[in-house]
C-alpha cells in the first residue's frame, strides 16, 4: 500500500483538502458507476488503486487534508477520466462548496492589487499590513462602502481600471488620495450656488488673506464656500505627485489642496492654480468629473496657463521687478509685502523658483523666510489618516467647524 506521502506544502493541502462533496456528487457518481461496470466492490477497488481505505474515503467525502497526488492520478485512470477532467470537476465543486473562502481570497487579492499597504500603514491609516480582516474593515468603514469592490467603481486613471494586476505604488497612492478627497468633498453640503462672476471679483481679496498665516486660508475657504466653491485640505502622501485637484460635485466646483512642498506660500499658489481651472476649464471638468494637477500634465498648456494665472494674481511681474533688487533686505521685503497685501514668503518663494537653476544656494539663503504649512492647516480638521474615523464623520466635523454659520 502507498502511504500518504507529504508531497506538497500545507497551502496545497488546505486548498484541496475539502473540495470533494460530502454527499452524492460527480466524483462519487463516477466512482460508483465504475464499480458497477467492473462488477467489483470497494475493497477490490482499493487493491487495484493500491491506496488505503481512509484515503479513498477522504477523497469521496471531502475530508482528506493530506492528498497524495499520485493517488489522485491513479484514481483518474481508474475512473477512465483524464486527470484534467477530474481536476475540472474539483474546481467546479470548489466554486460552489467553498464560496465563502473564495470570496475572502478575492477580497485579499483586490486589496493588495489596489492599495499600497506599506504606505497606508506608514501614514497611520492602517494598524497592520497583514491583518486583512482589519484592513478590509478599515477601508470599508473609511469610505462608507458595503463592499471593498465598490472602490473600483470610482476611477481616476484608465491604467487603474483593472483589479487583476498590481499597479505601480505611486499610482495606487495617488488613486487613494484622489478618491478620499472627492469622497470628502462630496459629503459636504454646499448650499450656495456657484457664481463665476463673483468668484472673479473675489480673487484680489485672496491675496490679502495670505497675510494671516494662522487663519487666512481658513477664512478664504469660508469665503469661497459662499461662492459655491468647496475647498478642503487632504494631507500629502509621500510617493505621489499631486499638487492639487478640482472636482465636479453636484454641479459645483470642489478643490482639494495638499502640502506637496510643505511650504506655506505653495498652498496659496495651488489654490490660485485650481481656481484658474474652475474659471476656465469648468466645462471639461464637469464632463470628466475631475482635474488633477500632477506630473503627467505639468507642462501642458492648461497647466502653464494656470501657473501663470496663479502667479499674476499673487505677485504680478511688475511688482516682482520692484522688489527683486532689495530681496536681500528682509525689512524692505516685509514692508513691501505688507503695502501690497501679500505674505512676504510668497515673494521669497517666487524668487527662489526663478533663480534656483543659476543659484544653487538660493533656497538655503531664504528658507528662514518661508514658513511651513503647520499653522495654516491647524484650523482645517487635522490629519484624517491618523484618526479612526470615517469620511462621513470627518466631513461632519468639517461642516461644523469650517462651513457652518455661513
Amino acid at each position: 500500500m502507498l502511504d500518504n506521502t507529504d508531497l506538497f506544502h500545507d497551502e496545497d493541502r488546505l486548498f484541496l483538502g475539502n473540495i470533494f462533496g460530502k454527499s452524492e456528487g460527480p466524483i462519487r457518481q463516477h466512482f460508483e458507476k465504475r464499480l458497477a461496470e467492473l462488477g467489483i466492490n470497494q475493497t477490490t477497488a482499493l487493491s487495484i488503486l493500491d491506496i488505503e481505505s481512509r484515503t479513498l474515503t477522504g477523497i469521496l467525502d471531502g475530508t482528506q487534508k493530506r492528498l497524495d497526488f499520485l493517488a489522485l492520478l491513479k484514481f483518474a485512470h481508474f475512473l477512465n477520466l483524464s486527470p484534467e477532467h477530474v481536476v475540472s470537476l474539483l474546481f467546479k465543486k470548489l466554486q460552489t462548496g467553498f464560496k465563502d473562502e473564495l470570496e475572502e481570497y478575492k477580497v485579499r487579492e483586490f486589496i493588495v492589487n489596489n492599495f499600497d499597504l506599506n504606505t497606508l500603514h506608514k501614514i497611520g491609516f492602517l494598524d497592520s499590513t497583514t491583518d486583512f480582516k482589519h484592513i478590509n474593515e478599515r477601508l470599508i468603514s473609511y469610505f462608507g462602502y458595503k463592499s471593498i469592490f465598490e472602490y473600483e467603481s470610482e476611477k481616476f486613471d484608465s491604467a487603474l481600471s483593472s483589479s487583476t494586476k498590481r499597479k505601480p505604488k505611486d499610482k495606487l497612492t495617488k488613486n487613494f488620495w484622489l478618491k478620499s478627497a472627492r469622497k470628502n468633498a462630496s459629503k459636504i453640503n454646499n448650499y450656495f450656488e456657484y457664481d463665476r462672476g463673483k468668484l472673479f471679483e473675489y480673487i484680489p481679496k485672496l491675496r490679502w488673506h495670505s497675510m494671516n498665516e494662522e487663519k487666512g486660508l481658513y477664512q478664504a475657504i469660508r469665503d469661497l464656500f459662499k461662492l459655491g466653491v468647496t475647498v478642503i485640505f487632504e494631507p500629502y502622501i509621500d510617493g505621489m505627485y499631486v499638487r492639487g485637484a478640482t472636482f465636479a460635485v453636484n454641479d459645483k466646483p470642489a478643490i482639494a489642496l495638499t502640502n506637496y512642498t510643505n511650504y506655506y506660500p505653495s498652498l496659496w499658489f495651488a489654490l490660485m492654480h485650481e481656481i484658474h481651472h474652475v474659471l476656465y476649464d469648468w466645462e471639461l471638468i464637469q464632463l470628466e468629473s475631475y482635474h488633477v494637477s500632477g506630473a503627467l500634465d505639468l507642462f501642458s498648456k492648461e497647466e502653464v496657463d494656470a501657473d501663470d494665472f496663479a502667479r499674476s494674481c499673487l505677485v504680478p511681474i511688475e511688482m516682482m521687478k520692484d522688489v527683486v533688487p532689495y530681496i536681500g533686505n528682509s525689512t524692505f521685503v516685509r514692508e513691501f509685502a505688507k503695502a501690497n497685501y501679500i505674505h512676504p514668503s510668497i515673494i521669497y518663494i517666487f524668487y527662489c523658483w526663478d533663480n534656483q537653476d543659476k543659484d544653487k544656494k538660493v533656497w538655503g539663503r531664504f528658507n528662514e523666510f518661508i514658513p511651513n504649512v503647520s499653522k495654516a492647516i491647524s484650523a482645517l480638521n487635522g490629519n484624517p489618516w491618523q484618526k479612526r474615523r470615517s469620511i462621513k464623520e470627518i466631513t461632519q466635523q468639517r461642516q461644523e467647524e469650517v462651513f457652518n454659520g455661513l
